[in-house]
């Protein structure tokens, strides 16, 4: 079965690469293009800005800024480059089969079956519509942390190093890995019962974690990156119900198919086989504590959309690896494990073939169509007010975009516009002082930017707050045209 399973991954693999050269809009949502705009504002224009009017933090900064990087390399070729989405597939698909090699490494470590350990995260970074986000470097990041942790090497202060740097690198690819990190950390001091050479690895992601946080208190005026801070209602508890949604469907807030049962199913394991502490099996224990203490946080300390996949990544490896570890220890349930894998590994491979590429975007009614619109009028080096889908918008564009749920925007920014009397004129006056004029409004669907029902005006409500609550308005006496309809979308110009 391992000559089988090793060509049946790689090809695999080289499919799930194909499909995203081909098909990569299919695999991409909204947010995910926030990097990409990002990162190219970053490198072209020295701008650490979304819209480039105001700078922002709202992002995970590791993959943010490898992005970025990427991004100023690939300009010394050609800035076009940066315009073509195929442009970062290779990057992601080396990030993949990176976390791929150290998921596999980390499976011997622990005497797992590999393919049973690999092809339930596989699937999931491959299939569902996480490219380009941070999900891929979180899983590499997590992987080449639980690799390192669980290497069979004596107590050397060099090794522990490592693991810091690889703790606070999980850390930097999605913050909310603090959990996780924080448990493996704790049970890598229990394992290697040094104190002196655990040091090493608290102190290292210390600094790393330290240094973050610290840079955004000076520059965006708080701890937390400014989309963090807009969801998260800490400490008010924030309770959430039941959502049905086919593989989105919720309940508390966090994904049932993702993460309530991969935890679930993980905890289920591991109580059965039970790992001593003394065993590098018992790793287990904090990747299932990481994965429910991120479970407490959605559930109770955060509002708004939780459902995108790549919030899920922790639980998903954590149900991998308990499998894998499972199969490994039993013979009988190792050969199922193995056919189970392959089995759900082709059947993915079809569908990625044949079903995926039909798939539905989200934003198939709205973008094109602004996009005609925004050529036909050759309107360029403007700023444009979208109410939705601004991510994608905006990487197809040359215009600014101004997203009016402020996941992009800055923190101090937000406290100003709320309190200035009127969030919109705010927002314009911003856009004028930083030299590209707010020029049009796009309504494309949105609770937070409302048309009236004759169209000639517009009301702004605070994305950060639970209730509707008014803090911005525009009217046609303000200078707002009349609105022009075009195909699924209201277009005002601002005069």
């Amino acid at each position: 079965m391992g000559r089988i399973g090793d060509r049946l991954l790689w090809t695999y693999l080289a499919v799930a690469a194909l499909m995203w050269l081909i098909w990569c809009e299919v695999f991409i949502t909204d947010d995910s293009y926030f990097y990409l705009v990002i990162a190219r504002n970053i490198a072209l224009h020295g701008e650490h800005s979304f819209s480039r009017v105001i700078p922002t933090n709202g992002f995970h900064p590791l993959w943010g800024y490898l992005l970025s990087a990427f991004d100023y390399v690939v300009a010394l070729a050609s800035p076009g480059f940066l315009d073509r989405l195929v442009t970062y597939v290779p990057l992601a698909y080396a990030v993949l089969t990176a976390g791929v090699i150290q998921l596999s490494k980390f499976s011997r470590n622990l005497g797992a079956v590999r393919i049973v350990a690999v092809a339930i995260p596989l699937v999931f970074l491959t299939y569902l519509g996480v490219l380009f986000s941070e999900a891929h470097l979180s899983f590499l990041c997590l992987a080449w942390l639980c690799n390192r942790a669980t290497r069979p090497t004596g107590n050397d202060n060099r090794d522990s190093i490592v693991v810091g740097i690889a703790a606070g690198l999980c850390f930097l690819a999605r913050l909310d890995t603090a959990f996780t990190v924080g448990a493996i950390l704790v049970w890598y001091a229990i394992h290697r019962r040094s104190v002196r050479t655990t040091l090493s690895a608290f102190a290292v992601c210390a600094v790393v974690v330290a240094s973050y946080l610290a840079s955004n208190l000076y520059w965006f005026d708080g701890l937390m990156p400014v989309s963090g801070w807009m969801k998260s209602t800490f400490p008010t508890l924030e309770f959430k119900g039941f959502v049905a949604d086919r593989l989105a469907s919720s309940l508390f807030g966090y994904s049932i198919f993702f993460g309530i049962g991969p935890i679930l199913a993980g905890a289920t394991v591991a109580a059965w086989i039970r790992p001593s502490l003394s065993s590098t099996k018992s790793i287990l224990y904090p990747l299932g504590l990481g994965s429910l203490g991120h479970f407490a946080y959605i559930a109770l300390f955060t509002r708004g959309h939780t459902d995108p996949y790549w919030y899920y990544v922790q639980p998903v490896l954590f149900v991998a690896i308990a499998l894998g570890v499972m199969a490994g220890m039993h013979l009988s349930i190792r050969k199922w494990g193995e056919r189970a894998s392959l089995g759900l590994m082709l059947i993915t491979l079809v569908l990625l073939v044949v079903v995926r590429p039909r798939s539905i975007d989200e934003t198939r009614q709205f973008v094109p169509e602004a996009l005609a619109y925004l050529e036909r009028n050759k309107i360029h080096d403007s700023t444009i007010l979208a109410s939705d889908c601004p991510g994608k918008l905006a990487f197809h564009t040359d215009n600014g975009v101004f997203a009016v749920d402020m996941l992009t925007a800055g923190r101090e920014f937000h406290r100003r516009m709320t309190e200035s009397g009127n969030a919109l004129t705010y927002i314009r006056q911003a856009a004028a002082d930083a030299g590209r004029p707010l020029t049009h409004v796009f309504y494309m669907g949105n609770i937070r930017l409302l048309p009236s029902e004759d169209r000639r005006s517009l009301s702004y409500f605070d994305p950060r707050s639970p209730q509707p609550k008014l803090i911005g308005r525009l009217e046609v006496a303000d200078g707002l045209s009349p609105p022009e309809v075009v195909g699924s979308i209201i277009i005002w110009r601002l005069q």
